[in-house]
């Protein structure tokens, strides 16, 4: 069963830092509207950009992560 509800920033920090991360949860599944997944879509591409790619110009773990997260808001 699931149920969606609606935190704010702080409160979503809160629930990562202090609730997730003890119990090692691997995802969580988050509802977004589409504005907000355009605004994170930006700013993930434009991070990329600049933080996401090693002197080689391959990927580097920040890389990664962004990608999977730019993959992911595509959809």
């Amino acid at each position: 069963m699931k149920n969606n509800i609606k935190v704010n920033l702080k409160e979503l920090e809160y629930i990562l830092t202090n609730f997730l991360k003890p119990i090692k949860k691997k995802s969580i599944e988050i509802v977004l509207d589409e504005e907000s997944i355009e605004n994170i879509r930006d700013l993930a591409l434009n991070k990329l950009e600049t933080h996401g790619f090693d002197e080689n110009y391959d990927l580097n773990n920040e890389g990664n992560i962004l990608q999977s997260l730019i993959d992911k808001l595509y959809r």
